[in-house]
């Protein structure tokens, strides 16, 4: 499914491109603990969400 790869990747980046600096950051926090504690299955939901 090459093409929903696509059109999902250019959603990200879209939406991306609208958070507020108050969801990039809480985001960006979450990730930070997410590796720091070497949860995976955070890591990846949170990828999903970035």
């Amino acid at each position: 499914m090459p093409f929903l790869k696509t059109i999902s990747a250019r959603v990200r980046v879209a939406h991306s491109l609208v958070q507020s600096a108050e969801e990039c950051n809480a985001l960006s926090k979450d990730l930070f603990l997410a590796y720091d504690g070497k949860d995976d299955e955070r890591i990846a939901m949170l990828r999903v969400l970035s």
